[in-house]
Formats: structure tokens, C-alpha cells, sequence
């Protein structure tokens, strides 16, 4: 699909936004950390951009995220809120017309997605926060995506394939490493449309892997 080439004009993108979940990753260069996270945007500007994520950095720090549609971009903390993070983007005039125009590409394919949902893919929840249990202890984690067999989550580590966790109140194991996350396989399938409700439960503390 051809993506528009950006000449609106500058004066009128201000005014535009998208809402909605772009998928992307993203390194905090200032943490001196090399680590690939990932996250997707709740919103979306040609001058600033709020991220949904687990590993947040500090208010003036660098952020280089990379979306999907919109390539790698460099942005500046400017806010610390509930889930991630806000970051006003570094652009040029330029830039921001171009940014400008795939965000209205944004808004066309949002609306032509929508209701296109196949059963069984993998899904997105609202809120994409959840927690991560490992050998009894809890991190925060951002769900990537869901499905009834399996979830890809990011956090702040990374166990070692095979090893038994629980996502919210959904058991698995991890089978994969990748670029801003892990897969886990769950040990048995779940109905569809219980699994947002199981992202937000805690297991008791007597019943928690590891």
C-alpha cells in the first residue's frame, strides 16, 4: 500500500492526531543501556507522542523510538504517566509535515481495519499494562500482543527460555527471545474472551512461579 508522500500544509498540522495503538520499540540511549524495548503509542502528534510501556526513563531524557509506519524517530521526555511516558519529538518543519501526513495514513487504515477482526489472532488489550511473575518475584510488563495459546510481553529482564511464568493470572513458559520482548506459551488454551480479564489478576503469593 502506497503511504501519502506529506505535502499538507504545515500550518495545518498542528492540528492533527491520531488515537490509537501504533506498535514500535525503543532505546533509552541516555540509561547507557542498550536494551530494545517495546511499546505501542496512545496518541499520536506531529510534535509530541504519549507511549504506552513498561520501562520508563526520566523526565529529560532521550528516547529513539521506532514505529511501525513511521520509522525511527528522536523525541525528549517531557512527562512521566500512568502505563509510560510523553516525548515531544525532535523535527524539523519538515519533518513535521511528514509526520503529519502518515498520520492521517494512520486514520484511514485504522478505519478500514476496523471490524476486520479474524478469530484467533493474536490480540491487543486496551490496557496493555500487565505483571510478569519469576521465581516469585514481580515486574511490571507491557503485552505486546495475546492470543488464546500464547502472549509476547516486554519488561525490564528477560528469563531464560523454558523457564515457568505467570502473566497476570495466565501460566507458561518462555519459548522465545526477541528484538524488545519474550514469548510465552501457555500451558493450556484459554477462551478468548476471558483473556483481558486474566492479564489483570495476581496469582496468590503461594502459587506464583518459581
Amino acid at each position: 500500500m502506497k503511504k501519502p508522500t506529506g505535502n499538507t500544509p504545515f500550518a495545518a498540522t498542528l492540528d492533527i492526531r491520531f488515537v490509537g495503538a501504533v506498535q514500535g520499540r525503543y532505546v533509552l540511549p541516555d540509561s547507557g543501556s542498550p536494551t530494545v524495548h517495546s511499546c505501542r503509542t496512545a496518541s499520536l502528534s506531529p510534535s509530541s507522542v504519549v507511549i504506552a510501556a513498561a520501562v520508563v526513563g526520566k523526565v529529560g531524557e532521550r528516547v529513539v523510538l521506532r514505529l511501525e509506519a513511521l520509522g525511527t524517530l528522536n523525541a525528549t521526555i517531557t512527562q512521566i504517566v500512568p502505563g509510560g511516558f510523553r516525548a515531544d519529538l525532535v523535527l524539523d518543519d519538515a519533518g513535521r509535515v511528514h509526520i503529519a501526513s502518515q498520520i492521517n495514513w494512520l486514520k484511514r487504515r485504522s478505519l478500514r481495519q476496523a471490524g476486520n477482526k479474524r478469530e484467533g489472532q493474536r490480540l491487543q488489550p486496551r490496557d496493555p499494562k500487565s505483571h510478569l511473575y519469576v521465581d516469585g518475584q514481580e515486574y511490571e510488563c507491557f503485552v505486546i500482543d495475546v492470543s488464546p495459546s500464547g502472549i509476547a510481553v516486554s519488561a525490564s529482564l528477560a528469563p531464560p527460555v523454558g523457564t515457568i511464568v505467570d502473566v497476570g493470572g495466565l501460566r507458561g513458559r518462555v519459548v522465545r527471545h526477541m528484538e524488545g520482548g519474550i514469548g510465552i506459551a501457555f500451558d493450556e488454551t484459554h477462551e478468548a474472551t476471558s483473556l483481558f480479564e486474566a492479564l489483570t489478576l495476581r496469582p496468590p503469593a503461594n502459587d506464583r512461579a518459581g
